[in-house]
This record gives structure tokens, sequence and C-alpha cells, in this order.
């Protein structure tokens, strides 16, 4: 199976701005930077991040939607990404930010700046999903995105809502690779033998012969498999 990406969860360090490689991800809403950490990161871009909350490009921002700002100054990162997101988001808004986070996932990793949002954990959720990708059938070298860490002023309990989630995801990307596996590698006793592995975690399953199916009348999906 697909392995979900595993975000890190740290506390909020204004330290590990500058520094930060690859993608530095900033959860911001309002007209200006408000947080202590937006006001550093501001800064250290010479106000940069100021300049663009204040422009039309960040006003035309939905929520759950990001924008690029590349190579900033003072940074190391390669792009610092604006996410728009209020604190009042819904779910759908979160897990849209996190699926613009995830969207590209450079090698040197990503710092999501999440500070006190109460959606952090639903952001995190997002990012993972959308850093789904299926490869196992493909050649050559593999892009590897580096680490995630998604900084928070109480990264235990964000750390303690993701937990649910990120078993949902496992069970969302078994489905994904099940969907995409090709019919010569996915035949129905293959189907049959991923889905009885799902019994260690409790699951009860029972795989049903064709004799079995002619008797409850399943004649379509017998076609279907003489068909294949």
């Amino acid at each position: 199976m697909t392995t979900p990406l595993k975000p890190e969860f740290a506390a909020t360090s204004i330290d590990l701005l500058a520094t930060q490689t690859g993608k530095v991800a900033l959860l911001l809403d309002g007209d200006a930077p408000g947080s202590l950490t937006a006001k550093r990161l501001d800064r250290l871009m010479r106000g940069a991040l100021s300049r663009f909350m204040g422009s039309d490009a960040y006003a035309k921002l939905k929520p759950g939607e990001a924008a690029d700002l590349a190579f900033p100054t003072g940074l190391a990162a390669e792009t610092v990404q604006i996410v728009r997101l209020p604190r009042k988001a819904d779910q759908a808004e979160a897990r849209k930010a996190g699926g613009a986070i995830g969207k590209a996932l450079p090698a040197g990793g990503c710092l999501v700046v999440a500070d006190n949002h109460p959606a952090a954990a639903e952001v995190a959720f997002g990012l993972t999903l959308r850093a789904y990708e299926f490869s196992d059938h493909k050649t050559g070298e593999k892009k590897i995105a580096g680490p995630v860490t998604l900084m928070a002023n109480a990264p235990a309990a964000v750390a303690k809502a993701y937990g649910d989630l990120a078993a949902l995801a496992e069970g969302i990307f078994f489905t994904r690779d099940l969907v995409n596996e090709p019919s010569n590698v996915l035949t129905t006793h293959e189907f049959a033998h991923r889905l009885t592995e799902l019994e260690a975690l409790g699951v009860q399953v029972e795989v049903l012969e064709e004799d079995a199916l002619t008797k409850l009348g399943m004649r379509l999906l017998l076609g279907v498999g003489l068909g294949s």
C-alpha cells in the first residue's frame, strides 16, 4: 500500500523561519501580519509579506486558496506560500488549504506555520491526501518530498486531533491503490487476498466464490468476470 505522508508536529519557533529550506507555508487571515510568527517572517522578508497582504492578489484569494512568493529575501526557503484561511473556516476550506500546500512538496521539506489555528489538524489531513502519488509501476527515479513539519502553539493537541484522521488517510490510500491498480495486476483473486489481509485489523471479510455468486443471482457481476 502507498504509505501516507506522516507530518511532524512541533512547537512554534520563530527561529526556524529563517533556516527552513524548501517551502514555508503560512496560514493567514486579515489584512496584515497579526501573529508574532507572521510579523517575524515579514521582518525577515523586509516587508514583502505585508506588501503582498495589501495587494489585490491577496484580496482575491478565497478561503483555502494559496499564492506563492518565490525566492524570498532573508530566508533559506525557495518559496513562501501564503494560504488564506479564516479562523472560522469550515472543514472543507481547511482541507482545501492543506491540499494547496500538499500539491507541491519540495525535496527541501515544508514548514507549515499554523500558530493557534483551530483547524490545523484538518489542514494536515488535506495536505496528506493531496500528497498521494501512486508510483508502484513507474520506472526511473522517483520524486521524493522532504519532511513536512506543522508548527503550532499546542502541537500535542493538534497531533492528537490528527490521530483519527491519519487512520482515515490510510484507508483512503488503500482504496485509491485498489482503484489505480491495472486489472492484470488486481485480479479477482488478488483483490480478495488484499481484502483478507484486513482481518489482521479486526475487519470481517467474506469471500464469495463463483458458485455462491450464482446462488445469489449476481449474474451481472459474473458476466463482467467472464468478459475479462
